[in-house]
């Protein structure tokens, strides 16, 4: 089974630039919404965002986009095995 589509997580970067309240707008299944948000985990400190007075809050929306192949897999067909009386290469 293929799931394919596009991935949705808001969160914002507080005024040290840590990310923080992360959270799922919009999933496809097949666990891509928990890897979109572990992705964000990972990411290192951001820059904060900025106002006349200095550093502020920002929240943020991105999305990903997956496209992910396969599932089932095919079974492979058996070879033939010639028969031992038969000669090999006629």
């Amino acid at each position: 089974m293929d799931i394919q589509g596009v991935v949705v997580v808001s969160f914002v970067v507080n005024e040290e630039g840590k990310i923080s309240d992360i959270a799922i707008i919009r999933d496809i299944g097949g666990g891509c919404g928990e890897e979109a948000v572990r992705v964000v985990k990972l990411m290192p400190d951001w820059k904060p965002g900025t106002t006349a007075t200095g550093p502020a809050k920002t929240s943020y929306t991105l999305p990903f986009r997956f496209r992910l192949e396969g599932g089932k897999k095919e079974k492979k067909k058996k070879k033939k095995v010639q028969d031992s009386d038969t000669p090999l290469g006629n």
